[in-house]
């Protein structure tokens, strides 16, 4: 089967051999949802983006590949009707625990500027994305770059700076590209010295303290 070195297929058998009854997936190509679905699993499949930031193939899911479509927003599900997607779709909001984000000492937000070796006058920005082409990082470091020659024009003394906090998928190769495409902007612009790539974070609250702008 030349398909059988696929991870979807892989995850397919591992899923059959422990009678796992269903899936929930979430940035799947249409063709590994397909895997699962020869499997005998009903696939939950999770829609965070609009159209224009669905996996291949998505947009042309027929009806069984997933037993249910599960949007994000009314947007997305417009998406998905417009699509004219075979699967029962639903909207399910994301929801944030505000509690997680209430007043923290801010002694954590300083340990990460010097971590990263940011002074406590720099304006930082935070991008808080894997990256993955929707997310469109490579227009960052073109934000910074203006950014910090609007602070020296002005006369403000104040360097800019930017955080990247997140990893991409080593399985997604377009998510290899959107991270290659931010590094070379990056190198092309010269700002090095200004742009800290941080990877995955777990407790992103200190980071969102040692920023000013997200």
């Amino acid at each position: 089967d030349p398909q059988a070195g696929r991870p979807a297929a892989r995850l397919a058998a591992v899923l059959a051999a422990g009678g796992i009854d269903v899936a929930h997936a979430h940035l799947l190509e249409a063709e590994d949802l397909r895997h699962l679905g020869e499997a005998g699993i009903p696939v939950a499949l999770t829609l965070h983006n609009q159209r224009p930031g669905w996996p291949a193939g998505t947009d042309s899911l027929q009806a069984g590949d997933a037993s249910l479509l599960v949007a994000c927003s009314r947007a997305v599900e417009r998406d998905v009707a417009e699509a004219g997607l075979g699967s029962p779709c639903r909207t399910v909001w994301n929801g944030i625990d505000f509690g997680r984000f209430g007043p923290a000492p801010a002694e954590s937000g300083r340990d990460w500027r010097a971590q990263l070796g940011f002074g406590p006058l720099d304006f930082v920005m935070l991008a808080l994305a894997n990256p993955r082409p929707q997310k469109r990082l490579e227009r960052l470091p073109e934000i910074l770059r203006d950014l910090r020659t609007a602070l020296l024009r002005d006369g403000i003394e104040r360097q800019a700076r930017l955080i990247v906090a997140g990893s991409p998928s080593e399985a997604s190769p377009p998510a290899l590209r959107a991270r290659d495409a931010f590094q070379q902007a990056v190198d092309r612009l010269g700002l090095g010295d200004h742009v800290r790539i941080t990877g995955s974070v777990t407790d992103v609250t200190p980071l969102l303290r040692a920023a000013d702008v997200l």
